[in-house]
């Protein structure tokens, strides 16, 4: 990109930076628990203001009966096809988090984590417009939901639907420590329910089977499947069994957690843990387990993407760098389904799903301008 280019992209927001601010403002404001329906859908109406007055365009809304509606725009109508994946729901609960800005520092409930990377879309759009660059061969969907936070459960259908026509797929979540995600881990649950049978625990021990004993050995073998050097995590997060002190317990449950580095791995794991089976007779186990995000691999077409943007950051003056995350995102839906996918292209900043939440301004208004350009590269 010339210097002059970029010189006039840095320059229009410093111009804009207020206004962009303010959007900014009132969508941290507007709270969007992903499971309080009518807030969630409340901020989708501030958020859909927001698209048609700095874009011009109304949005494709997808009603939802448990979350708020998933909302899509069209901006263009080039036979290059692009999507471009936000969520607005957040896990903070109405009224958690005060919206706060404090010099270049914005705090609020889920400005980091991830408002401020669909403002960012919104507005590196407007700056392409705004200074006329060329835009003439993309049309770039822009689809914002309302349940990434949960695992997109409603909205994953959506975003894999033509899933064959995009050139890429561009995710606004937040950067990692500053970098650009380029790799994520799979993200799967496992939920055991144990059976045994209840029996005093004193007059008449010998007679009960402890579901909790089972679950402790079951716990033992799913940590014991962590491979850190293959980059796979297992834990039981939750332990749910027993009635009172004195009663040999008859249920017990696990709820798991795992997270591998790549689709192989994800599938051997499923197969150790097809292997668990009752270690005594009148044990009842019944075990689901579900790969619920596939891994973000760096595929050739993923890191042909980030290159290309490595490339304009060089061109303005501006410093990226890609990780690797164990956390997962939508990007693991259209990475997994052969989309060329970059993610972490939203706010610099910490603290996502912490009270210490917050955006560095003048670091994530340098993802919005290098957002801008990179329009100009795909």
């Amino acid at each position: 990109m010339e210097k002059q280019l970029a010189n006039q992209i840095k320059e229009y927001f410093i111009t804009h930076k207020a206004d962009l601010l303010a959007d900014l403002h009132e969508f941290v404001a507007a709270d969007s628990p992903s499971n309080d329906k009518e807030y969630a859908n409340r901020c989708c109406d501030v958020l859909c203001g927001i698209v048609k007055r700095r874009l011009g365009v109304e949005g494709k809304r997808f009603p939802q009966e448990e979350f708020g509606d998933h909302v899509m725009f069209k901006i263009g109508d080039g036979g290059k096809k692009f999507i471009l994946i936000g969520h607005y729901d957040t896990v903070w609960d109405v009224g958690a988090k005060p919206t706060v800005f404090e010099g270049n520092i914005v705090k609020g409930a889920g400005v980091f984590d991830m408002k401020y990377g669909i403002i960012s879309s919104i507005w590196s759009l407007k700056a392409v417009f705004d200074l006329k660059l060329p835009f003439d061969d993309k049309t770039v969907y822009l689809l914002y939901n309302s349940d990434e936070e949960v695992g997109s459960p409603t909205s994953k259908p959506i975003i894999l639907e033509n899933a064959e026509q995009y050139e890429a797929a561009l995710v606004l979540e937040p950067s990692f420590n500053g970098g650009i995600k380029t790799e994520r881990k799979g993200v799967g649950t496992v939920d055991v329910h144990i059976t045994g049978l209840a029996s005093h625990s004193g007059s008449n021990h010998e007679a009960g089977i402890s579901a909790i004993d089972e679950a402790a050995r079951i716990t033992g073998y799913l940590h014991s499947l962590t491979d850190y050097e293959k980059g796979t995590t297992v834990n039981v997060g939750i332990i749910k069994g027993g009635t009172r002190r004195n009663v040999v317990a008859a249920e017990c449950s696990l709820t798991v957690d795992f997270r591998v580095k790549t689709a192989v791995e994800g599938d051997k794991l499923l197969e150790k843990i097809s292997l668990i089976k009752p270690s005594r007779e009148g044990i009842k186990l019944d075990i689901k387990a579900n790969l619920e995000r596939p891994p973000f691999e760096k595929t050739p077409g993923n890191m042909a993407l980030y290159k290309k943007l490595e490339e304009l950051a060089k061109d303005m003056d501006l410093e990226i760098f890609d990780i690797a995350t164990g956390g997962a995102s939508d990007g693991n839906f259209t990475s997994y389904a052969g989309i060329p996918t970059i993610d972490g292209l939203g706010a610099v900043g910490d603290g996502g799903h912490a009270l210490s939440e917050y955006v560095d301004v003048e670091k994530s208004l340098e993802r919005t301008v290098l957002l801008c350009g990179y329009w100009t590269k795909l």
